[in-house]
């Protein structure tokens, strides 16, 4: 990076289908470029994140899924049901609300 000044640069990410190739890209990009980039997400994202050149840290505090499969099992359980139904399933069973209610 000559004549410029190299940034810090924290980029948020929730896996949440299709979210995380573009920030992804934008973050390798800016790491080629010389920025210190760090991917605050899910832990689903970690590898492709240092992948892409960038620290990592998970989520501390946000409901967030462990694992790809994890991710898959719990669509599958909120495509069964009515929106209502979905509703209900995540805060029993995730504890979704507690975090974000």
């Amino acid at each position: 990076m000559t004549g410029l000044t190299r940034g810090r640069v924290l980029v948020a990410c929730i896996d949440a289908g299709g979210t995380v190739p573009p920030v992804l890209g934008l973050a390798g990009r800016l790491s080629r470029r010389g920025h210190d980039v760090l991917v605050l997400g899910d832990p689903t994202v970690a590898a492709a994140a240092k992948a892409a050149g960038c620290s990592f840290t998970p989520w501390l505090t946000a409901s967030a899924v462990s694992s790809v499969q994890e991710q898959t099992a719990l669509i599958k359980d909120l495509e069964r049901g009515t929106p209502l139904a979905q509703f209900r399933f995540a805060p029993s069973s995730h504890n979704a609300c507690s975090a974000w209610c």
